[in-house]
């Protein structure tokens, strides 16, 4: 993407986050709406502890430098077994297969309760 289109881009994204995400004690909490919560920097190493809470037929995640993307979603909706969902929550579809970390131990989550797991993410893997 050129320069100038990216800059607009990044823009519009750091505006759209703006309306839907806050920061609220050690949480970041979203209203269910908008895009993405972004970071510009080029972080070498991240890591998160993820709590988060979710329904049936949800379908979210997070994305680490684009891709891959660490999958929430509901694991038991038979319309999207065809694209790994039998393996989330936690589950990342873009990695190389074999990698580890690419598929959780787990696939228990609780609908309505708080669920939670572990990114530790250092340079592409």
């Amino acid at each position: 993407m050129p320069a100038d289109e990216r800059a607009d881009q990044d823009r519009a994204w750091t505006d759209d986050m703006a309306k839907h995400w806050r920061a609220e004690n050690d949480e970041l909490v979203n209203d269910g709406g908008g895009k993405y919560a972004t970071h510009r920097e080029g972080l070498r190493r991240l890591r998160f502890l993820v709590e988060y809470r979710t329904v049936p037929r949800a379908d979210s995640g997070i994305y680490l430098r684009g891709v891959p993307q660490v999958q929430i979603w509901d694991y038991t909706e038979e319309g999207k077994f065809g694209i790994g969902a039998t393996r989330a929550p936690a589950a990342s579809e873009q990695q190389p297969r074999g990698r580890p970390g690419r598929i959780p131990a787990s696939r228990r989550q609780a609908f309505g309760e708080w669920n939670a797991f572990r990114i530790i993410m250092v340079g592409s893997r």
